[in-house]
Parts: structure tokens; sequence; C-alpha cells
């Protein structure tokens, strides 16, 4: 399989998994009279499949035009990509290793952070800005789906951990994804050893997370950063069904 076909692949899993986040949610009779949620739930899908589209019509763009390029499926069924067109990756554990190993002889400051990233916004792309701006590598620990399920309930999350994954590496900030599927991503601060251990703004310096108790072990540092009123993905959920009410 060439790689534009890969990318063709992934896109059309990406825009599958917003329609049918789409299709799950029903403005009622009353909204609908109105106009006002369905409009509101229309502009939003709209957005978020230009955001998609974006992102993939360059890439395959530039695939037919260079050939194929490195991609693959990684071990544990996650996805793990070397291409070129990518901002960041997506990586196995194992791959984890080696590349926290590169950057240490090269003398790279390394900042991580993790969390559940479901329906990307504002607030996301902020801080992690701001924690990319800390160091020089950005590695995000990514909650997998039945982790996200157990921590945020049923019902979550609304984009699955592939979804999730790609518009990740999408950002600039972003260098490298690797999912996890244990509540915390502990084990995977013992692989990294980060510089610095970073968290969104609705969390408490005065409070240190697991893994930034766990970072602070091998002497990293933690740093809570600017928060962003009303832009959690909770909020935002809340937000569309009341709308339908």
């Amino acid at each position: 399989m060439t790689s534009r076909e890969q990318l063709e692949q992934q896109r059309a899993r990406a825009l599958e998994s917003l329609r049918a986040a789409r299709r799950g949610l029903h403005p009622t009779s009353r909204s609908r009279l109105f106009g006002v949620t369905k409009r509101m739930l229309d502009d939003a899908y709209e957005k978020e499949k230009a955001a998609i589209e974006q992102y993939y019509e360059p890439r395959i763009s530039n695939s037919a035009r260079s050939g194929p390029t490195a991609s693959r499926q990684g071990a544990g069924g996650h996805l793990a990509s070397g291409s070129a067109e990518r901002t960041g990756s997506v990586l196995t554990r194992d791959e984890l290793v080696g590349e926290v190993a590169k950057y240490r002889s090269q003398g790279k400051r390394i900042v991580f952070t993790n969390g559940c990233f479901d329906l990307i916004h504002r607030g996301h792309t902020g801080y992690l800005t701001e924690a990319k701006g800390l160091g020089d590598i950005l590695i995000i620990g990514l909650n997998g789906d039945e982790s996200v399920r157990r921590i945020k309930g049923e019902g979550r999350p609304v984009l699955a951990v592939r979804d999730r994954a790609e518009i990740l590496v999408a950002l600039r900030s972003v260098d490298h994804v690797v999912v996890f599927d244990e509540d915390t991503a502990e084990d995977l601060v013992d692989i990294v050893q980060p510089d610095i251990y970073v968290k969104g703004g609705d969390y408490s310096p005065e409070y240190p997370t697991p893994e930034a108790r766990r970072a602070a072990a091998y002497g990293g540092s933690y740093h809570v950063l600017s928060y962003i009123e009303s832009t959690s993905t909770s909020q935002l959920i809340t937000r569309i069904v009341q709308s339908g009410k």
C-alpha cells in the first residue's frame, strides 16, 4: 500500500469518526423549530471537517508527487508513522525509548504531558504551544479509549484514540504522541524521564499529579501552564447537549 493510500484511509477514518459523533447528537423538536441547535451542530461539524481536510489534503498531494514514505503500524495496534510530511509522529513505547536516547545524546530538553485530548480546543493548543516553549521536544502521553472511558464515563471519548492522536501530531508544537491504556502515565514518565513535566492551568501547582511526582524523582520540574476559561471538552459537550433541550 502506498503512502498516499494510507493517508487517504486515515482521512476517511477521521471523517467517519466525526460523522459518527455528529449523528450521536440530536436536536429536540423545540430547538429544531427555532433552528438554533441544528445550526450550532452543523457549524461545529463543518469546522472540524475543514480542519481534517486542511491537514490531509496537502500531505496527500505531496505524497503523490514525492512517492512512498515510511509508514507502519506499531506494536499493540497503535499507529506509528515516520512520514516526512507529518509535523510530529505517533510512537510505540519501544520506539519512544530510542527517540528519547537520541534526544539525550543531543542535549535536548524534553517536556512531557499527558491527557485525554478529546475534542481538541483552544485551551489545548494554547497550553501545548506554551509547553513546547519550555524545552526542545514535546512528548504527549495520550489516554487510550478504555482509559478515557474509565476516567470520564460512558459516552467518552467522542473521538477514537487514532483520530485524537492524528490531530495532536498535526500541531506544530507536538513532536511525539504515545498511547497508554493505564489510568496514569507514570510508566511513560519512567521511559522519558522528562526535564519538565507540565499540565494545563486547571491543575494545581500545590498538588502534583502522580506523573509530576514520578518526574520529580528523576529531577524533572513541574509546571502548571495558562488556563483559558470555558474551554474544557466537558464544558463544550455540556453546552451542545443543553442547547438541544
